[in-house]
């Protein structure tokens, strides 16, 4: 088992998955399907030892976070992660299974949820799936021990909301209020360029956005 290990140490994480549907809907079942058969691919290239087939699921800049180690980012250091959690598990001891698979009505983004087992024990892992070139690319991969869940907070269904006001109602400024000052949206960082993005992306394409939360964890202490 490659990914998806348990959390053993005592820091806070807080985690969240939203769900954003921009643009003409999509055939959701074709693309659910399409993403159960991604993650039956990454199954087998960990049944096969093959780190270069998994880290090929990901985009070129994607994010591998596991417990204990930095994060890793892109193909390169995706892949020695995984060859590294391989040597270190030399029985290929373990599995993972999806259990839900959300995607935007757009047809190309999706987050996938699921349980695994593994040496280190039991937990859940979110995968992020983003279509890049008509292709699913994975973006994101996380997994954590399994802890307690439970709704989302009030402060953050009213900073999702403001999200969602701001954005539908053309205001660049107020959606930038809403990030940090270093923070990166896309391409853009820092509040002068999240305001461009913003407006620049109006410009082509007069779309609007709806959401919820689709799941909101507290882990750790």
């Amino acid at each position: 088992m490659s990914h998806r290990t348990t959390f053993t140490n005592g820091s806070s994480l807080a985690m969240l998955a939203v769900l954003v549907a921009c643009g003409p809907p999509a055939d959701l079942e074709v693309e659910e399907q399409a993403i159960r058969d991604i993650s039956a691919q990454w199954s087998a290239f960990d049944e096969a030892r093959d780190a270069a087939g998994v880290a090929g699921l990901f985009a070129d800049d994607a994010v591998l976070v596991w417990e204990q180690w930095p994060p890793a980012r892109g193909v390169e250091e995706i892949e020695a992660h995984i060859a590294r959690a391989y040597l270190e598990n030399p029985s290929g001891e373990g599995s993972f299974a999806p259990d839900r698979i959300d995607v935007g009505s757009a047809g190309d983004l999706a987050v996938e949820q699921g349980t695994y087992d593994g040496p280190a024990g039991e937990g859940r892992y979110i995968t992020v799936h983003k279509k890049l070139g008509g292709e699913w690319n994975v973006i994101a991969d996380m997994s954590v021990g399994t802890a307690r869940s439970g709704n989302a907070p009030e402060w953050a269904v009213q900073s999702l909301e403001q999200w969602y006001q701001a954005y539908n109602g053309r205001d660049a400024e107020a959606l930038a209020d809403l990030y940090t000052r270093d923070a990166r949206v896309g391409d853009a960082q820092g509040r002068a360029a999240i305001i461009g993005r913003f407006r620049n992306g109006w410009a082509e394409e007069d779309d609007r956005c709806t959401g919820s939360y689709d799941a909101f964890q507290l882990v750790g202490t």
